[in-house]
């Protein structure tokens, strides 16, 4: 695999992103302002908060996990001695 050369550097902001964010920002503070939650019915509510949930909240991976290796590979156990301090 070759070295990554040229382009941003990591952690850099990427400025077309970042523009993009802030109008969205501004357009979805001014409709939110609009909104008027008290007017919805329970599904509607739930519809809009299942949309917006993903920008609030960041997806999780899923996780698959082979059956057959479950015990040896995934899951060891662990042991725990007490031992009694000397006096």
């Amino acid at each position: 695999m070759r070295k990554k050369t040229g382009g941003r550097k990591v952690g850099s902001v990427n400025k077309i992103t970042k523009s993009v964010r802030e109008k969205l920002d501004l357009m979805l503070n001014e409709c939110m302002s609009d909104l008027r939650i008290s007017e919805l019915n329970n599904r509607e509510k739930i519809e809009l908060i299942g949309k917006l949930l993903p920008f609030l909240v960041p997806k999780l991976n899923t996780i698959t996990i082979d059956d057959q290796n479950t015990k040896e590979d995934y899951f060891k156990p662990i042991e725990v001695r007490i031992i009694k301090p000397i006096e």
